[in-house]
């Protein structure tokens, strides 16, 4: 419903894929680390993960659902949040709008919204919108005229952040960015002096020139700038 009523909002052609638990297999992180030291994950191999992850870093938008399962987020959702933990040390979805909907028959909807959302921001995204619908309030959340309000915030606030991603940049995101940023040239700093391997996060870090920019508002808009460029390349 979103993603049909939003052509109207930023009347430009979009093309979208839902993905759900029953569209792929996942298996569970197993905290062996390997992201932050190589910053590739070992499962990613023998899961759809990896086809996730590349479908998220195409998209020009993100829509990130799930119902509330034993009071938080259900277990696919949680299985590639925790997939996905090493993009919060990286900003690998650095000012990408993005809408958290989650859906409740009764309570913790607030509560997993915001769980999901403080993830995800971590990783850098644009939170144009987040919120939750009670069933309760919303007898059948398949019909479209049922969810009509919702709709409507949803699709405002994402056009919104599609022609301005940087004005929903938090505080704390760039707070965030600029802790990762000094604490990695930090680590790349010790280890020319000690002649140590650098981890990945180091090596990322230093190839996207973090430490050049004082916030995540000034990377968003170098890689705006970046993409603009590339876009008007005959």
């Amino acid at each position: 419903m979103v993603a049909d009523k939003l052509k109207s909002y930023i009347q430009e052609p979009i093309a979208y894929e839902r993905l759900t638990g029953a569209d792929v297999h996942l298996d569970f992180c197993r905290s062996c680390e390997s992201c932050f030291s190589t910053g590739k994950c070992p499962a990613d191999a023998g899961d759809d993960m990896g086809m996730i992850k590349q479908k998220m870093l195409e998209a020009d938008m993100l829509f990130f659902c799930s119902p509330v399962y034993a009071g938080s987020m259900s277990a696919t959702a949680k299985a590639v949040v925790d997939r996905l933990a090493y993009w919060c040390h990286r900003e690998e979805l650095a000012g990408k709008p993005t809408a958290v909907l989650v859906t409740t028959s009764n309570n913790h909807g607030k509560e997993t919204v915001e769980d999901i959302s403080d993830t995800l921001q971590y990783m850098g995204v644009s939170l144009a919108w987040a919120g939750f619908v009670c069933t309760h309030d919303h007898p059948n959340i398949y019909l479209e005229e049922n969810m009509e309000p919702e709709l409507e915030k949803v699709c405002t606030a994402l056009a919104d952040g599609w022609r301005d991603p940087i004005k929903f940049i938090t505080p704390k995101q760039s707070l965030a960015f600029r802790y990762y940023a000094r604490m990695y040239n930090r680590q790349r700093i010790m280890n020319q002096i000690f002649n140590l391997k650098p981890s990945a996060e180091v090596l990322i870090s230093t190839e996207r020139e973090f430490m050049k920019y004082k916030n995540l508002q000034d990377y968003v808009k170098n890689l705006l700038e970046k993409k603009r460029a590339e876009q008007s390349i005959p």
